[in-house]
Order: C-alpha cells, then sequence, then structure tokens
C-alpha cells in the first residue's frame, strides 16, 4: 500500500474510532444487601453448621462478540463467610460482586453502546453473581426469622431494541430440610419492563422457617445478580458524518492513484 493509501485508511480508521459513543455507562444494574438478620424464636439459639456455609462470586465483562472479554470465576469456597470481591472491566463494560463475613452481599455491571464493535451487532455484556448460603439448626422446636434489606437498581436505553438491556434480580430461599418445606422471596426489576427504562428501590425480604424437632436442619440462600447488554443499532448523525468523511478521503486517494498507475 502506498503512503498515500496508508494516510488515507488511518483516517478511516480515526473516523471510525471518533464516530463510536463515549465509554460512559449507558446501561447498569445494581444490587446491594444493606442488612441481614436471623431471628431465633423466643429463647432459642441458632447454630449453623461449618461444613454447609458456601459463598461464591462470579463477576465477567465481555466486548461484543465475544472478544476482548476478561472473566473472572468464583473463588474457591470457604469454610466460613468471608469478605471477598472480584471487579473486572474491558473497553465497553464492567462488572463487579462483594460478599461479607456478615453476609452482604452487592452485584453490578455497566456497559457503554458502542456501533463499530469486533462483531457488528452484538452486544458488549457484564454479568456478576453473589451467593451465601448455609444449613442451621435450633437449639429446639420454634422459627427461625430471616429479613433481608436491600436496594436494586436497572437503567438502560430503550430505543435499542432488546440487545440492549439491564437486570437486576434478589433472591432468597430459606426451608427445612427434613420437612421438605421451602418458601422464596424475591425482587427484580428489568429495563424493558419499565415505561421510563430505569428505576431504582429499597425494600425488605422475609421468610419464617419453622423447625418442630431440634435434630431438624434448615436451610438458606440468598442470591444477587446484576446482567447488562448494550449495543447501539444507529451511529449519532455526527458518527455518519465522520464516516462519511473517511471513505470519501480514501475514495478520493484510490482514484488518484489509479490515474497515477
Amino acid at each position: 500500500m502506498t503512503t498515500q493509501l496508508q494516510i488515507a485508511a488511518a483516517t478511516l480508521a480515526a473516523s471510525l474510532l471518533a464516530a463510536a459513543p463515549a465509554t460512559a455507562a449507558d446501561a447498569s444494574a445494581s444490587v446491594q444487601i444493606t442488612s441481614l438478620q436471623f431471628s431465633a424464636g423466643s429463647g432459642l439459639t441458632v447454630q449453623w453448621l461449618p461444613d454447609s456455609l458456601y459463598q461464591s462470586l462470579f463477576a465477567e465483562s465481555r466486548e461484543a462478540g465475544g472478544l476482548g472479554g476478561n472473566d473472572l470465576a468464583d473463588p474457591a469456597p470457604g469454610a466460613a463467610w468471608a469478605d471477598q470481591q472480584l471487579a473486572t472491566g474491558t473497553a465497553h463494560a464492567a462488572a463487579s460482586a462483594q460478599a461479607g463475613a456478615s453476609g452482604l452481599l452487592a452485584a453490578a455491571g455497566s456497559a457503554s453502546r458502542s456501533l463499530f464493535s469486533p462483531d457488528a451487532g452484538q452486544p458488549h455484556r457484564a454479568l456478576s453473581w453473589a451467593q451465601q448460603s448455609g444449613w442451621f439448626q435450633l437449639s429446639g422446636a420454634g422459627s427461625l426469622s430471616i429479613t433481608v434489606g436491600y436496594q436494586i437498581a436497572a437503567a438502560a436505553p430503550l430505543g435499542d431494541g432488546l440487545p440492549t438491556f439491564a437486570g437486576a434480580t434478589l433472591q432468597l430461599q430459606a426451608g427445612n430440610l427434613d420437612a421438605g418445606s421451602s418458601g422464596l422471596a424475591e425482587d427484580q426489576l428489568w429495563s424493558f419492563d419499565l415505561p421510563a427504562g430505569s428505576a431504582s428501590r429499597s425494600g425488605t425480604l422475609s421468610l419464617v422457617v419453622d423447625i418442630s424437632d431440634p435434630l431438624q436442619t434448615g436451610y438458606y440462600d440468598l442470591r444477587a445478580n446484576a446482567d447488562v447488554s448494550a449495543v447501539s443499532s444507529v451511529p449519532e448523525p455526527g458518527g455518519w458524518a465522520l464516516l462519511a468523511l473517511g471513505l470519501a478521503t480514501l475514495g478520493a486517494l484510490v482514484r488518484r492513484q489509479q490515474r497515477a498507475n
């Protein structure tokens, strides 16, 4: 390729890059556990079975088409809940997950729209989750009340169709393993279900586990998830102008080179 064509190609590449939107997040989702309480019935104590305590974190950010991805798998579960966190990011996506020894969890993800992606039409993705669970026994017949305080949020533009969305979910499960009973409480926000494409709220989830015998075993499982996707289907007017300029420059120099030959 001649020097002139090289310059033209560089001009076109610069136009493409300039036409892409800024990397500020367009879509985001988050779940934050603000409080967690276990309240046994009057005169009862709760004992967690050490070998049953489980904690899992996951965070993944991925460029469009899976190219340039960066993911972090969950750490190996330990014998007790512990303070841990993960974070990962690419040019157009970021995700994080966090857990605490006191049972507090957090999951978050964000992504920005970009038309000129490695795989056109494919979204940039961010996914994360945080989970904690365990088995317990009470000192006598009675019940254990579980109350979770939380904040949840999701936001994404509505004009790009399904490839651009944000979702945040929180799920609490608990029950009596021996009695075969279980309960589920959850909350979720998905941008495509929201009139404005975005919303946030705080609240509480609660469940009560009944134990009729101290030898019975109850369980608890709490999960926070964030799922974000972003792709721009049509560039901004300024992007079209810069793209046209780059193509015109390249075409003019190609024609000039042909005439010279």
